[in-house]
């Protein structure tokens, strides 16, 4: 009976020397890649029963490399788990930054595939749109993506509850 097998692609090298640990001590042949083309070449040449690849890395994100393996029928059955490892600290970040105690104001961000809408619920439900700039509008300094035909206008010390979430 042939030994089942895992790919563990992810340019942490503590978190792969961790994770060959634990598969090694569940009975798996591990094989590591770096990056994700490095992951894809392995994956091509001797595909793996498991791919356990990290979201962000160098020459590729993993995302990108999922949609590259579903795209091949010989590879569309072999699971992949994607580690988000980077976004366990931010989560903490984010409880606090959703618990502002006696805020002044509240404003709500909502993006859209295009633009960004802004609500400013504590004052009479004052709405406006900010439509993002293109990447021929923009300069260097404002941000892809982030920077709209519309500034958000921001009194000084103040309290401000910000609510960011999407639509589509």
């Amino acid at each position: 009976m042939r030994t089942k097998s895992v790919l563990i692609a992810d340019d942490d090298a503590m978190l792969v020397r961790v994770l060959t640990v634990r598969c090694r001590h569940l009975g798996l042949e591990v094989r590591q890649a770096s990056d994700a083309m490095q992951a894809l070449v392995m994956i091509h040449k001797d595909p793996p029963d498991l791919i356990i690849m990290d979201v962000s890395m160098p020459a590729g994100d993993g995302l990108s490399a999922c949609r590259m393996l579903a795209s091949d029928a010989r590879l569309q059955t072999v699971p992949v788990i994607i580690l988000v490892i980077i976004a366990i600290p931010s989560f903490k970040l984010l409880y606090y930054a959703d618990r502002v105690a006696d805020a002044d104001m509240t404003i709500k961000a909502i993006g859209h595939q295009r633009y960004w809408s802004y609500e400013y619920p504590d004052h009479g439900d004052f709405t406006f749109d900010g439509i993002m700039l293109s990447d021929d509008e923009r300069t260097d300094d404002q941000p892809r993506l982030l920077a709209t035909d519309t500034f958000v206008v921001l009194p000084v010390d103040t309290k401000i509850r910000l609510l960011v979430t999407a639509d589509d």
